[in-house]
């Protein structure tokens, strides 16, 4: 039975980027419990025990608590996200997303992709072309399909992420926006780390004129939403989401 080791965090307000940063590329796997404090795993002692007390954790433990702790939720006025062993029906005039259990970010649980839920619900008319960028499991892709989307693709540079993504029946590369053309969708979806939105924010204006953008600080607002026309917009704790336009992208 393969097990790895998980370390407790506090994250203090208005640290979780620099937290994610820093956690980036070392980490397995990331459950933010509704303490506030994160459970951070690893595959082996040794990292785990730089950033803590790290205790052993077997992958039945990993589900088994996943599973313990998972209830169906409804999220804005469309969604019920219930984990897949969930036999809880699905209330009426909800549409059903499951919540993937594993290290990929996007399971459901986080505010940043709950708050892309709910902007996603008064997005997709008339946005038919949506390309989901950093697509982690594939959540949002899914959700932009249940909502009617003409079409949508998906991307991510973890080949685990574009594995889940492609499982859940998207269109993913695996790979960076680089090769895509611009204006080839009419919404691009990104719920990425802030200082990675902000860098990515360029690529994102090129790919389509409607950005649906989430996972960025309140600190950061100002920088990612400087000259924008902001549709909608959601605020979690720290966390901020945004249905955005720039008028300078869009042809006279």
């Amino acid at each position: 039975m393969s097990s790895q080791f998980a370390v407790r965090l506090v994250v203090p307000p208005g640290q979780a980027e620099e937290k994610l940063a820093l956690l980036a590329g070392e980490t397995t796997g990331i459950v933010e419990e509704s303490d506030g404090t994160w459970l951070a795993y690893f595959a082996d002692r040794h990292t785990a025990a730089q950033w803590g007390e790290p205790f052993a954790v077997t992958e039945q433990d990993w589900s088994a608590n996943w599973q313990s702790d998972w209830q169906p939720l409804e999220i804005g006025q469309r969604w019920y996200l219930a984990p897949p062993w969930s036999e809880a029906a699905t209330p009426p005039g909800r549409l059903r997303l499951a919540m993937t259990p594993g290290p990929t970010f996007g399971s459901g649980d986080h505010p940043t992709t709950q708050m892309c839920l709910e902007l996603l619900e008064h997005a997709i008319p008339p946005a038919q072309r949506i390309i989901d960028v950093g697509t982690g499991t594939g959540i949002l892709s899914v959700a932009a399909r249940e909502l009617g989307a003409k079409t949508v693709t998906a991307c991510d540079t973890d080949p685990e992420a574009a594995k889940l993504a492609r499982d859940a029946g998207i269109s993913v590369w695996q790979g960076s926006t680089a090769s895509a053309r611009s204006r080839t969708a009419d919404l691009v979806l990104a719920n990425l780390p802030g200082g990675l939105l902000i860098d990515f924010l360029p690529e994102l204006r090129r790919l389509a004129p409607v950005l649906l953008v989430s996972g960025y600080l309140d600190t950061q607002a100002e920088i990612v939403e400087q000259d924008a026309i902001i549709h909608e917009k959601r605020a979690s704790g720290e966390w901020r989401a945004a249905l955005l336009s720039y008028p300078e992208d869009i042809p006279a």
